[in-house]
């Protein structure tokens, strides 16, 4: 009987132990990564017209349904550090020199990096193409190759979307 419940006891702590471990950080909350775009720069030449980023429990960025119906344009927008974890971005943008609009919908989910602490997911616009970059705000370039928006080029930044590549 004594072996039974010793057995018993052991079982329920080592449970315990690997669901507790198997929550990684459940209870505790980290700022995510934040949420920018900024037309001015990098030679981008086109207009946001809507845009939404979706989170894993929420909408995290999006256009007001007021301002899409009075048809606003955007050259710039950004958050600060969000708890909820990026799974989507929508774009829909309109080329200034051609007047094309496109629109494009990237999943998020298989890209982005374990660890978001302190970084900021951006993009660049250039004509019919949208690159998606991660900036690590707590991380420097200085032996990296410098990628992504000239905003952010004194940080390191990984290309999410096009040419994916596997993440950190």
């Amino acid at each position: 009987m004594k072996c039974y419940r010793a057995f018993s006891s052991l079982f329920l702590y080592g449970f315990l132990l690997f669901t507790l471990n198997g929550c990684d950080n459940l209870f505790v909350k980290k700022g995510s990564c934040g949420f920018s775009f900024d037309m001015r720069f990098d030679n981008q030449h086109a207009t946001v017209l809507d845009y939404k980023l979706q989170g894993a429990n929420n909408l995290i960025a999006f256009i007001s349904k007021e301002n899409l119906s009075k048809g606003d344009k955007f050259y710039g927008a950004g958050i600060g550090l969000q708890y909820d974890r990026p799974t989507s971005l929508y774009v829909k943008w309109q080329d200034d020199v051609s007047g094309s609009i496109y629109e494009k919908t990237i999943d998020l989910k298989n890209v982005m990096p374990r660890d978001l602490d302190g970084t900021m997911l951006y993009f660049i616009l250039h004509e019919s193409q949208i690159y998606v970059y991660l900036a690590y705000l707590n991380k420097d370039n200085r032996n990296q190759p410098k990628i992504g928006s000239t905003i952010y080029s004194g940080y390191l930044n990984i290309q999410l979307y096009p040419n994916i590549a596997a993440p950190p």
